[in-house]
């Protein structure tokens, strides 16, 4: 069904690919994931990588539980079609995405927000107690939790249509004062609940962005299908990724990792 305000991303896992490229005309198995966690004890999306691949493969050779099979070219061709209308399904490489993850001893990603610049693990709160108690002669009800992982990301953008990036002391400058300006946010900043303060404070996640960049390429007058704009690209993001790691390097030796 048609819901241009509404905006779905799908996950899509290293095996989907696998599948496209060696078995377009095969079939796609959608579960459901109450029924595989009442049957089997488990939960697909709890893992990723050849742990996810075989536990979906043994429910597609279970015949006890339920599924929907949609052809693979079927589904592809529903997501480009959706994607031309809408712009959307966002597409998130899950498996790439844990593989990458800095903190795997901690947990998993199982998905981001929409734009995928924030990747963080997550977990439910778990209840712990409830008792009551007195507090200016008045019962009280105090529910006690125990914080998972509530992810929030403090975000900042270079606007590149106003910086030199040819001028590495220039670009690392105004880098080393964003990075420090988006962790001092994490000190200074409100938070409406607390799972999101000791989350914010636990991981330090922060993250930096881009604007201006069609702005830069016309003040530099570089086309956009050029192989000019290709070495660009590589050569700039590249910059931006070793002055922001740095800047968070000496932050982490000044205030702790």
């Amino acid at each position: 069904m048609k819901a241009h305000d509404v905006f779905p991303a799908v996950c899509m896992p290293d095996y989907f690919y696998e599948q496209l490229a060696n078995n377009m005309d095969g079939d796609w198995h959608l579960f459901d994931p109450h029924e595989v966690q009442t049957r089997k004890g488990w939960a697909l999306e709890d893992s990723y990588g050849e742990e996810w691949k075989e536990k979906y493969i043994s429910l597609v050779k279970d015949p006890t539980v339920t599924r929907r099979v949609i052809p693979l070219k079927d589904l592809v061709r529903l997501i480009i079609k959706s994607a031309v209308e809408t712009g959307t399904p966002f597409v998130f490489n899950r498996d790439h995405v844990n593989r990458m993850n800095p903190n795997p001893h901690k947990g998993m990603i199982y998905c981001s927000n929409l734009c995928t610049e924030i990747a963080q693990n997550m977990s439910g709160v778990d209840f712990v107690d409830q008792r009551t108690e007195t507090v200016d002669g008045e019962t009280v009800v105090v529910t006690v939790t125990k914080p998972g992982d509530y992810v929030v990301c403090n975000l900042a953008s270079l606007n590149l249509g106003r910086i030199d990036t040819n001028s590495q002391e220039e670009l690392g400058g105004l880098i080393n004062s964003a990075v420090r300006a988006l962790d001092n946010v994490i000190e200074l900043n409100y938070y409406p609940v607390p799972y999101a303060k000791i989350n914010n404070r636990r991981y330090r996640p922060i993250g930096l962005g881009v604007a201006g960049y069609h702005h830069l390429l016309a003040k530099t007058g570089t086309p956009w299908e050029s192989e000019e704009h290709l070495l660009l690209a590589d050569r700039l993001f590249e910059d931006i990724n070793y002055h922001t790691i740095r800047a968070s390097m000496k932050l982490a030796k000044k205030r702790a990792p």
